[in-house]
């Protein structure tokens, strides 16, 4: 990670841990709207 240098090894998981740094959210609930970082956290709010 460029921004806290945290290794990893599949380069499609760094790109959504360097979103937690940017302040990105570019997966929203259908439902309220709210944005998240990581598909996973979705997933759960979604429950």
């Amino acid at each position: 990670c460029s921004f806290c240098h945290k290794f990893f090894k599949d380069l499609a998981y760094l790109g959504v841990h360097e979103k937690v740094h940017t302040g990105e959210t570019p997966y929203k609930c259908g439902v309220c709207a709210k944005g998240f970082a990581h598909p996973s956290n979705l997933l759960q709010h979604q429950r």
